[in-house]
């Protein structure tokens, strides 16, 4: 039986094309294939998200780490390696078999920036997030290794936590006492942090325990972490209209931080002066950031000087120790003519 599965893994991966940008048959460019490779082995999966002609820190990573006997040797002993190619050009986009399925996981992964190398079980689950770091091979794999031993630890404690969360049953007092317990676990961890989705989950159980202090601490927590959706900003503008608890300025941040295109600018402006109209900002840190961006906005892209001014006087009005780059901006808009 041994011997056939081995038999099919190896006729799998025979008729499995070479990556765009490895002349070696170490990497595979499909990831569901890899999947099932994973699964018939009993390995977990290294996906490398690259750009192989365009992006420098991809090549680099490559020619550094990933072209070593003693990355393949160590990395393919546990892993199946899996290279999802976004190249530019013609020529290499044409050597890529499935580009809408790398872009699908592109999204469902949250992949912002290239090279993004995810560590994953072959059902999906992270348990490390890396890109290119210095040091070569041997360095890269002791890194992978420490990243995947927190990654599997944060995973556990999420799942202890799930466990302690349903044994509560009925008693919101101990679901209360759980939830703080998740919220503490969050800490400043992203949220696509190992076992976070399960963490943010549970923060949002807070909602429902008819608890208007555990509310806010839980809304606070999930916009303060960047995982806020439209339902979580709904709920703090209920929860605190007139921004008594702050939850507003984590409102408003995001609306400034989601831009897209020239309209959202606007829109992100007229959040920002409403905010302003009903008092403003209750931490300071976010009320420069906002109004940093704000006057920049005004400044080059609405054509609004005297607004511009206003925001660049506030943003220095909010600031700490600004960074010279950001002090030179704010001075020069507020010189402008």
């Amino acid at each position: 039986m041994k011997q056939l599965l081995l038999s099919a893994v190896v006729a799998v991966a025979a008729i499995l094309p070479a990556t765009a940008q490895d002349h070696h048959s170490d990497w595979v460019d499909d990831f569901d294939a890899a999947v099932t490779m994973a699964k018939a082995e009993g390995k977990d999966l290294l996906v490398d998200f690259t750009g192989s002609d365009w992006c420098s820190w991809c090549i680099k990573l490559h020619e550094e780490v990933f072209d070593h006997e003693a990355f393949l040797t160590s990395a393919k002993s546990q892993y199946i390696l899996v290279a999802l190619d976004f190249p530019r050009s013609e020529e290499a986009k044409a050597k890529v078999p499935n580009p809408e399925r790398n872009r699908e996981l592109a999204t469902q992964y949250g992949v912002k920036g290239y090279p993004t190398i995810l560590l994953m079980s072959a059902e999906g689950e992270v348990f490390a997030r890396t890109g290119y770091q210095a040091g070569g091979p041997e360095a890269y794999i002791k890194s992978m290794g420490e990243m995947v031993a927190a990654g599997k630890a944060a995973i556990k404690a999420a799942a202890e936590l799930t466990a302690a969360f349903q044994a509560a049953g009925d008693d919101k007092a101990a679901q209360a006492a759980v939830v703080m317990k998740a919220i503490s676990a969050m800490g400043a961890s992203a949220p696509d942090a190992p076992g976070m989705s399960t963490i943010i989950g549970l923060v949002r159980k807070g909602y429902e325990l008819g608890d208007g202090d555990l509310q806010v601490k839980a809304l606070t927590a999930i916009m303060s972490s960047g995982a806020g959706t439209d339902d979580d900003f709904g709920l703090a503008k209920k929860l605190d209209p007139k921004n008594e608890n702050g939850l507003l300025d984590h409102v408003v941040v995001a609306a400034v931080s989601s831009v897209r295109s020239l309209d959202d600018v606007k829109a992100g402006l007229a959040a920002v002066e409403a905010h302003d109209a009903m008092g403003g900002f209750k931490d300071k840190d976010m009320a420069f950031t906002v109004y940093l961006n704000v006057s920049f906005w005004c400044h080059k892209h609405l054509s609004l000087p005297a607004k511009a001014k206003v925001f660049a006087q506030k943003a220095i009005d909010n600031g700490t120790d600004i960074a010279p780059r950001m002090q030179k901006t704010l001075d020069e808009i507020l010189a402008a003519e």
